[in-house]
């Protein structure tokens, strides 16, 4: 029998310190076998240090006398093929030595379970652990992960914002563009995330600012009032709020229901009412936001009851009244 080919090694490439190039461990080094000058028992040592595995020993009188040794991983004893007897502990040992070496030391690549009747996987600890087996799982888990990195950058664009890191002309475009991507990652992932809110909880978020902006939908310069303008200007933001709110109104009359139909419309209407000065006074600015929140929180092809619809219609009307009541004589309350 060659020195390459021994049937403790397998042939396998040229150990130092008994490891191999294939990551195996080799108690039995080419040419060499169980005498007393090799130091296999040392060498056995180590490779339970390795394996993270350690033996215990077992006399069985009712056999003839005859020694176990079995090996452990986590205190849970592995199958027959790793248990060695003998008449005596060093025949024993001897034994579990070969079959650790016919089985190319096997122990290393397995992981114990729970139960000591169960097959061991062969599980390559030099692999690259992965979360999916199929591109289905990986496009699941890839938008998964976009969709913690927009919250994430939704929440650090917040804090910017409100210390003046940045001003609103950067703002505005930068939170229009992650709530735009927001809402289109909640479709792809589907049923896996039912909510932003749970999504949250699962993956311990703590990012209250991105949560509201999302509730919200729309921009912190859109929901809270922005610097006044000159004359010209406002005259155009009155009549496109004005329009807005004649729109949105006759969308409801118009029995429209469902979130696809009546948000954009809204968000449009609050874009609008939010460029005025004195709309943080103004009681209807609350009433907009509050069913903002409650259309985005909807899916697109939920419908709002007819009761909603009641209740949205007389909020807006209430906030439309008091929108055009405070414009006064113009410029001066605009």
């Amino acid at each position: 029998m060659s020195d390459n080919n021994n049937i403790h090694t397998n042939g396998g490439a040229p150990v130092q310190n008994g490891w191999n190039g294939n990551e195996f461990y080799t108690l039995l080094h080419p040419g060499e076998n169980m005498d007393s000058g090799v130091p296999w028992l040392e060498r056995f040592h180590t490779f339970l240090q390795r394996a993270r595995a350690n033996h215990n020993w077992r006399y069985e009188d009712d056999n003839n006398g005859v020694w176990t040794v079995r090996l452990l991983v986590n205190e849970i004893p592995l199958n027959s093929d790793v248990v060695g007897s003998g008449q005596t502990k060093r025949d024993a040992m001897i034994d579990l030595v070969m079959k650790l070496e016919s089985t190319r030391h096997n122990l290393l690549l397995i992981g114990a379970g729970t139960s000591t009747t169960m097959q061991f996987p062969v599980v390559d600890l030099d692999s690259e652990a992965r979360l999916y087996s199929t591109n289905a799982e990986r496009e699941k888990y890839e938008s998964q992960a976009t969709l913690f990195g927009i919250i994430v950058a939704l929440e650090y664009l917040e804090r910017a914002y409100v210390r003046d890191a940045i001003n609103a002309a950067e703002y505005t475009p930068a939170c229009t563009r992650l709530l735009s991507q927001y809402k289109t990652m909640l479709k792809l992932v589907g049923d896996s995330v039912p909510s932003v809110e749970e999504f949250m909880r699962r993956y311990n978020m703590d990012h209250p600012a991105a949560l509201h902006r999302v509730q919200v939908g729309v921009p912190a310069t859109i929901e809270h009032s922005s610097e006044q303008q000159g004359s010209a200007e406002t005259a155009k933001w009155v009549a496109e709020t004005t329009q807005s709110f004649i729109t949105f109104m006759d969308a409801l009359n118009l029995r429209l229901r469902a979130k696809d139909q009546l948000h954009p419309r809204l968000q449009e209407l609050m874009t609008g009412y939010a460029r005025f000065k004195d709309s943080a006074k103004w009681e209807g600015r609350g009433k907009i936001v509050s069913w903002l929140i409650t259309l985005n929180a909807m899916k697109a092809s939920d419908e709002i009851s007819e009761d909603q619809a009641r209740q949205l219609l007389f909020d807006i009307d209430h906030a439309y009244h008091e929108f055009f009541s405070s414009l006064g004589g113009g410029k001066d309350n605009a």
